[in-house]
């Protein structure tokens, strides 16, 4: 153990979520009117991606629809969050540009930093389940 977050910055975090919710439920209503929510992937990061012979993704979380359904912009925070994890920045601005003009979708409000503030906390707490057991993530 004593991989996972600390009482104190778990408690912060769970705050910020909260807090976030409260303030945005309607922004998020307004994502979902639009149809923003959809059945994605649930698990879009780097090492589900593969350019060769195109833009190809793989592993989808099939076993559980309730993790797939979705804000896109939840999705394509996954993969700038673990971009920008990665030392590629760069990429991570070209993805948010593109996804964003593509989908008319402006990824540059809350929502976006929420989800990824979520998907870091998410990719933690794996690694710390992992380290648990004495596994490493694979990258």
């Amino acid at each position: 153990m004593g991989h996972a977050l600390s009482p104190e910055r778990y408690d912060d975090l769970s705050a910020y979520c909260t807090a976030f919710l409260d303030v945005n439920s309607a922004e998020l209503g307004r994502r979902a009117a639009e149809g923003r929510f959809l059945e994605g992937h649930g698990d879009l990061h780097s090492s589900n991606v593969f350019l060769d012979d195109g833009v190809q993704i793989i592993d989808c979380i099939e076993f559980n629809r309730r993790f797939r359904v979705l804000d896109a912009a939840d999705e394509v925070a996954f993969l700038v969050m673990d971009l920008e994890r990665l030392g590629r920045a760069d990429l991570s601005a070209v993805l948010m540009r593109e996804y964003s003009q593509a989908a008319q979708d402006d990824l540059s409000g809350a929502p976006m930093a929420y989800y990824r503030t979520y998907r870091a906390w998410v990719r933690r707490k794996v690694t710390a389940t992992l380290a648990d057991f004495g596994l490493e993530y694979a990258d």
